[in-house]
């Protein structure tokens, strides 16, 4: 029977997975069992994968999952920061930052006093503003057509 990386954890039983963890971390083995079997590590590693071994959790290098936050319906966290700028959606850009309280500060001290709806970057060139604009003139014009 097949026992995920945590159950074994639980057990008081150190995986080969445990080992190279510690070992690509610099800690010691028992530390990493110890952290998993509170709930503080964790060794995401699937029965069929050959992918390299890589914790998240504290003390590790990894601190955060970045996909964490996202729908979980969608897993391309790129899509969503792509929509994110597109729409000038600040608060998503926000959630889908790998460092958030960083970006929020710069965008905070380099935000147009004018116009919240232009980026930090380019403030009143924004393409992202004047590609809504002409998308919006166009809808309307051929509304009214």
């Amino acid at each position: 029977m097949h026992q995920t990386q945590v159950e074994l954890a639980v057990a008081g039983i150190t995986s080969l997975e445990m080992k190279a963890l510690a070992e690509a971390e610099q800690i010691d083995t028992e530390t990493v069992r110890k952290k998993m079997t509170a709930g503080q590590i964790v060794l995401p590693k699937n029965k069929n994968s050959t992918a390299r071994i890589v914790g998240i959790g504290n003390g590790l290098s990894t601190k955060i999952n970045a996909s964490i936050g996202t729908s979980t319906d969608i897993a391309d966290i790129n899509q969503e920061i792509r929509k994110a700028r597109r729409d000038l959606d600040w608060t998503g850009q926000f959630q889908n930052a790998l460092f958030p309280d960083q970006t929020r500060q710069i965008r905070n001290e380099r935000s147009p006093i004018c116009d919240s709806d232009v980026c930090t970057m380019c403030s009143d060139f924004c393409t992202n503003k004047a590609s809504a604009k002409i998308f919006e003139q166009t809808l309307n014009k051929n509304h009214k057509a």
